[in-house]
């Protein structure tokens, strides 16, 4: 697999997204990664930089920053700093109308077999069909669209495609999406996410992941890596048990060890709903 485009160091969303458009023919991960930038856009433009009516005006980040209060971490503020000045360009030239939409470039990507996709798609439709399970949305108005049931399924298939695949940014994004049920820990979730970054660098520096971890220790200085923050964690606590597990599945990357820390907590929610929702019957 190719190595990851500089997302993490892109500074003007619609320049990066240009700039992969160069490719010929244009690859699968390119298309991801240009669903991606403009996700990161449309979902800041909806909930940190809404237009505000009448002056057509969007509100800026000190604004964003401030509404959120107490809710937002330091981290989470950098993210938002950050998500506003690289998507400057996506607001100021209307990128939606002269790029499309982020769904639409990650179902191409996906269908193109870009296993980051698939993770990103696939957690997508699970987490839709199981919404609707349980709300018992069972029917639909879009004539062939797939039954909740069936967007669970198929959405297992892609996660099950993206976790088999080993590929680092299609982990890092499963780990970000993937669910906990009873009995599962935060060194569950720790140590999948040091899995997901083994060997990419990329990874190691994702600000997401890095976000989650320093969220959980506020003493923690945000800006450090993904292995670096579980690295400056003392011996001896749960942190040291997320690296023994991670070490583990690392050093065989076998597939039931996959399956039990990309998968399973997918599968197991799953069954989880359909055990209430058979009781209620």
């Amino acid at each position: 697999m190719a190595a990851s485009p500089a997302f993490q160091d892109a500074t003007d969303a619609l320049e990066y997204i240009d700039e992969l458009s160069n490719e010929e023919p244009l690859s699968a991960r390119a298309m991801y990664f240009t669903g991606k930038m403009l996700k990161e856009c449309e979902e800041a433009s909806t909930a940190y930089f809404p237009v505000i009516e009448p002056s057509g005006g969007r509100q800026d980040v000190a604004t964003a920053i401030a509404r959120l209060g107490t809710n937002v971490t330091e981290c989470g503020a950098r993210r938002i700093e950050r998500t506003w000045s690289r998507c400057q360009s996506y607001f100021e030239r209307d990128g939606a109308r002269t790029h499309g939409d982020a769904q639409s470039w990650i179902e191409r990507a996906s269908a193109a077999g870009d296993p980051s996709a698939s993770a990103v798609l696939g957690a997508s439709l699970w987490s839709a069909g199981l919404q609707a399970t349980q709300t018992r949305s069972t029917t639909s108005t879009a004539g062939a669209r797939p039954s909740p049931t069936q967007d669970i399924e198929i959405g297992l298939q892609l996660i099950e495609r993206a976790a088999h695949s080993r590929d680092p940014e299609a982990l890092s994004q499963l780990a970000l999406k993937a669910p906990f049920v009873s009995g599962k820990t935060s060194v569950d979730r720790g140590a999948l996410i040091l899995a997901s970054c083994q060997g990419d660098e990329a990874c190691e520096r994702n600000s997401e992941l890095a976000c989650y971890l320093s969220s959980a220790d506020p003493s923690l200085d945000s800006s450090l890596g993904v292995r670096k923050i579980l690295e400056t964690q003392n011996a001896g606590s749960e942190y040291e048990a997320m690296r023994e597990k991670a070490e583990r599945v690392i050093s065989t990357w076998s597939s039931a060890e996959v399956d039990e820390l990309f998968i399973k907590p997918f599968r197991d929610l799953r069954d989880l709903v359909a055990k209430q929702q058979s009781s209620r019957r």
